[in-house]
């Protein structure tokens, strides 16, 4: 996201990675831990055929997804997207190109502009809200200096996620 800083020194991708997974975590759920029916995954940059899949895992796992997008930029292994698979009844809603925006003490998820409402994280489940809260735009720059703090102080999660790490390789 703009405005992270290359001087983190993190060891590698998975570490980098893992950090904004609690980050996020904690910017979304507070002190709030989550619980089965949500997730929280970071991976590569999703194109068309990876977001039907990420679609897919969360039709098969019942379990609404946030997708942390990473990616190499001129300032280094950064996130580069957020991508929400929410199932509902028989279809997958996808929404990609998301952001966070930090309204009041809470960080919501903000759809691209075109779509309509907003997401709040509840423990275990995505919620859709019908309408854009005040302010989201300015939210959304307040929430990227959040998370580069976050991120910079190695924020842990503890005791609210359940971490797994996969990597290839």
């Amino acid at each position: 996201m703009a405005g992270m800083k290359k001087e983190l020194h993190m060891s590698n991708e998975v570490e980098i990675a893992t950090r904004y997974v609690h980050a996020v975590t904690h910017m979304l759920l507070r002190r709030r831990t989550m619980q089965p029916g949500v997730a929280i995954v970071a991976g590569e940059p999703l194109d068309a055929a990876k977001r039907v899949g990420l679609g897919q895992m969360a039709r098969q796992a019942d379990t609404d997804i946030v997708h942390l997008a990473f990616d190499h930029t001129d300032r280094g292994y950064e996130m580069v997207g957020l991508t929400v698979a929410a199932p509902r009844n028989i279809a997958v809603y996808s929404y990609p190109n998301c952001r966070l925006s930090l309204i009041g003490r809470r960080t919501v998820i903000m759809p691209p502009e075109h779509v309509r409402g907003h997401f709040v994280l509840e423990p275990h489940e995505l919620i859709h809200k019908p309408a854009k809260p005040d302010g989201w735009d300015e939210g959304i720059r307040r929430a990227e200096r959040q998370l580069v703090n976050l991120i910079a102080h190695g924020i842990v999660a503890h005791g609210q996620i359940a971490l797994h790490t996969l990597a290839n390789g």
